[in-house]
C-alpha cells in the first residue's frame, strides 16, 4: 500500500510540473472534471443568494447539454453592479414593481443571435409591464459563446429606467420631465451634433429617457480612476453646468424618496472627486475602456472581439482586474492591453 501511495504522489507531482511547464492553470483540470449537474448547482446557489440579497428574480438560458448558459462571472458582475446602486434601492424598486403590476423585478439573461459590430458590447432592455430587465450577450450559431460578462454601466442604466418609473409615480410624468429638461437650456435631443457639456454620453443625448438613465448609471459607476465624470461636475464662473445640475437633482430625489439608501448616497459622493485618469505600466488611461476595473473577466466579450478580428493573432491572454482589461501576448511576441469594448494599446 505504501508503495502504491508513493507512486500516486509521484504521478501527481509530474502532473503539477506538466501544468506549470505548459503554462496551463491547475484549475483547468478541475473545471473539466466538474459535471453539468455540479456546474448548474453552483450557478443556482449563487443565483438564489442574489435573489435574496436584492429582492429580485434571476433567470438564464441553458446551453448545449442543459448546462446553465451563464457562469459565476456573470452573476459576480451583476452582484458588483447592483452593489453600487445598493440592495436598499434595488429592493425598493422591486417592491415598487410588485405593487404596481404584481411582478417583482426580474433580471433575465439572454443570448443575442448576432455579433454587434464594430463593438461587440451586450445590449439590454427594460419592460415596465413585465418588470423584466433583459441582458443580452453576443452569441454565434457555429461557436459557443456564453453570457459571461455584461457591462456594469449597462446594468445600472437599466436600473435607472426602473428608478425613472419610480420617480414618475412620485412626481408625475410631466413635472419630472419639465424639471429635467430645464437643465438642457437650448440643447435638443437627437441633434446632429453631440453637446458634451449638456449630455453625459452620446446615447444619453438621443432622448429624455436615455438621458435620465445614462446620468443615473454614471452617478454610481464612475467612482474609479480613469472612468470619471468629476470634471463635468465642477462649477464654473457661471455656476454648475447642465450635467452637474442633473446629478445634483437626482441626488436630492434619491435622498428624498430612498432615505434608507445611505450607502447609495455615499457612492454618489465619491463620483465628485474621482481622478480623470489612471496609470497602468507607465500609460495614462481614461474613458469608457476602464469600465470593468474591479470586475470579473467578461470572457464572452473577448471571444466576440476575436471573432471581429483584432489586428494581431493572440497567443495568450490574462484578465487584469486592476485595469479592467486583458494583458495579451501576440504570436509575434508583442504585448497589448485589450479592453472589453474592443479598444487596445501596445504595452
Amino acid at each position: 500500500m505504501s508503495g502504491s501511495k508513493s507512486f500516486t504522489r509521484f504521478i501527481s507531482l509530474l502532473l503539477v510540473i506538466a501544468f506549470v511547464i505548459g503554462g496551463l492553470p491547475l484549475t483547468a483540470l478541475a473545471a473539466e472534471e466538474k459535471t453539468v449537474a455540479e456546474y448548474n448547482a453552483e450557478i443556482l446557489e449563487k443565483k438564489q443568494s442574489l435573489e435574496k440579497k436584492y429582492g429580485i428574480s434571476i433567470t438564464y438560458p441553458q446551453s448545449e447539454g442543459k448546462k446553465a448558459g451563464i457562469n459565476l462571472a456573470t452573476l459576480n458582475n451583476l452582484d458588483k453592479s447592483l452593489e453600487y446602486v445598493t440592495p436598499e434601492i434595488t429592493k425598493q424598486l422591486s417592491q415598487f414593481l410588485l405593487d404596481t403590476n404584481g411582478k417583482k423585478l426580474t433580471i433575465k439573461f439572454s443570448h443575442s443571435p448576432h455579433f454587434l459590430t464594430p463593438e461587440p458590447s451586450p445590449l439590454a432592455s427594460f419592460t415596465p409591464a413585465t418588470s423584466v430587465i433583459e441582458l443580452f450577450s453576443p452569441r454565434s450559431s457555429n461557436k459557443k459563446y456564453s453570457s459571461t460578462g455584461v457591462a456594469p454601466t449597462m446594468i445600472i442604466h437599466e436600473i435607472g429606467h426602473v428608478y425613472h418609473e419610480f420617480l414618475i409615480s412620485k412626481l408625475g410624468s410631466a413635472k419630472l420631465k419639465n424639471e429635467w429638461q430645464s437643465f438642457n437650456g437650448s440643447a435638443k435631443y437627437a441633434s446632429s451634433k453631440f453637446n458634451k457639456n449638456v449630455f453625459i454620453s452620446e446615447y444619453g443625448a438621443t432622448t429624455y429617457n436615455e438621458d435620465f438613465a445614462e446620468t443615473f448609471a454614471r452617478m454610481f459607476v464612475c467612482d474609479r480612476a480613469g472612468y470619471s465624470i468629476a470634471k463635468s461636475l465642477k462649477s464654473t464662473s457661471k455656476g454648475p453646468g447642465a450635467i452637474a445640475q442633473k446629478v445634483a437633482y437626482l441626488e436630492n430625489l434619491i435622498a428624498k424618496y430612498s432615505p434608507d439608501a445611505k450607502t447609495a448616497l455615499k457612492n454618489i459622493k465619491a463620483v465628485y472627486k474621482t481622478p480623470e485618469k489612471t496609470e497602468y505600466k507607465d500609460l495614462l488611461i481614461s474613458g469608457s475602456s476602464v469600465e470593468y476595473i474591479g470586475f470579473s473577466e467578461p470572457m464572452g466579450i473577448f471571444n466576440a472581439i476575436k471573432a471581429n478580428k483584432l489586428p494581431f493573432d493572440v497567443k495568450s491572454k490574462k484578465w487584469d482586474k486592476t485595469i479592467g482589461g486583458w494583458t495579451v501576448t501576440a504570436t509575434s511576441g508583442k504585448k497589448y492591453l485589450v479592453f472589453p469594448g474592443g479598444l487596445y494599446t501596445a504595452l
